[in-house]
């Protein structure tokens, strides 16, 4: 019981340490800039435990939970399987783990309402969030291909880059409106639930891979690829629709 406590109380602190700047400089905003009373003090005292307490089961179920389970994937995958297979279930992983994101159905709902009266828009039919998915998978399978075939990051990160650049560029000409929409949603993937399965998986095959000079390391810049890769899918997206 001890043990549990020391445990919950060390937790509780460092989710505690992580929020209290920004709750105070709120606090500080409020009396000091706008000269306000904080309205419905205790609700939002109890809100803010709420959000301590929220934080702390959701980060040690990250460190029990979803880190190891991803983290043991990615070892065993390599040993029982060829690349193809590699690849397919991490484009499978990538694009289920986006979809559980909250962020992401925050993008369909978030639509103008000029859009109703568009049928057949994606935005209206729910695609957006399946593009946005099938880009992470397509990001993290082709890391997956990256830490395989020992190959640096920049051999993919670079015509990634230029491939966006030039759909941006054809989306803007096209007036598809979508390219605000894609790099959104290239950031809105980097969420609570993707990025630990992301970087898991990457660690855990870079750790079992054979050959000299390896390097956990290479696990990294996964998310790099699974952030590019749903803006190209979205402005594909815009330009087909």
């Amino acid at each position: 019981m001890k043990l549990l406590l020391r445990l919950v109380s060390q937790r509780f602190f460092e989710v505690l340490r992580s929020l209290w700047p920004v709750v105070v400089l709120l606090f500080a905003f409020q009396w000091i800039v706008l000269q306000q009373a904080i309205e419905h003090p205790l609700q939002i005292l109890a809100g803010l435990g709420w959000m301590v307490l929220g934080l702390m089961l959701f980060l040690e179920g990250l460190r029990m939970g979803l880190m190891p389970l991803a983290e043991n994937l990615g070892a065993l995958l390599p040993t029982r399987f060829r690349l193809e297979f590699l690849m397919l279930i991490a484009f499978l992983l990538g694009w289920g783990a986006t979809l559980a994101e909250p962020a992401i159905a925050s993008l369909a709902f978030a639509a103008p309402p000029d859009v109703e009266a568009m049928p057949g828009h994606p935005l209206k039919n729910n695609l957006l969030p399946h593009a946005i998915g099938c880009g992470v998978g397509v990001g993290l399978a082709l890391g997956m291909f990256k830490i395989y075939k020992r190959l640096p990051l920049y051999r993919i990160v670079l015509p990634t880059l230029v491939l966006a650049s030039f759909l941006g560029i054809a989306s803007q000409w096209r007036g598809t409106g979508y390219l605000n929409v894609a790099w959104d949603a290239g950031a809105v993937t980097t969420g609570p639930v993707t990025v630990p399965i992301i970087l898991a998986l990457g660690l855990g095959l870079s750790q079992v891979m054979p050959g000299e000079g390896r390097s956990g390391l290479e696990g990294f810049g996964l998310v790099t690829l699974a952030s590019l890769w749903p803006i190209i899918m979205v402005m594909l997206l815009g330009l087909y629709s």
